[in-house]
C-alpha cells in the first residue's frame, strides 16, 4: 500500500494535470463554447484513446454524453454549434502545436 505522501503527491498532480487543460481552454467547452464541466477523450477510449494531455479536452456534459465514442470531427461537423475556429483549435490542441 502507498503511503500518504505518495497518495496526497498523486491527487495533486492529477488536480494540475486536469486544471491545466481547463485553463488552456478558458473553462469553456471545445465544442459548443458553455461552461466545460468534463474532460473528454477527443479519441475515445473505445477507439484506443489515451488518457493523455493531448487527448482531453474539456467539454460541457450534454457535448460529452452526445458524442461518446463516435468519431470527433465527424460527430463535431454534423452539430449545430460546429465553428471551423473551434475544430482548428481542437486540431491544433491534439498535434500538441
Amino acid at each position: 500500500m502507498p503511503d500518504l505522501e505518495q497518495v496526497i503527491r498523486k491527487q495533486e498532480i492529477v488536480k494540475l494535470f486536469r486544471k491545466g487543460i481547463y485553463q488552456y481552454f478558458n473553462y469553456e467547452c471545445v465544442y459548443c463554447g458553455n461552461a466545460a464541466e468534463s474532460l473528454d477523450h477527443a479519441k475515445p477510449k473505445a477507439r484506443g484513446g489515451e488518457t493523455i494531455t493531448s487527448n482531453l479536452v474539456p467539454a460541457c456534459k450534454p457535448c460529452n454524453q452526445d458524442k461518446g465514442s463516435k468519431e470527433l470531427f465527424e460527430w463535431y461537423r454534423a452539430r449545430s454549434h460546429w465553428t471551423i475556429e473551434r475544430e482548428q483549435a481542437i486540431a491544433r490542441w491534439i498535434a500538441g502545436e
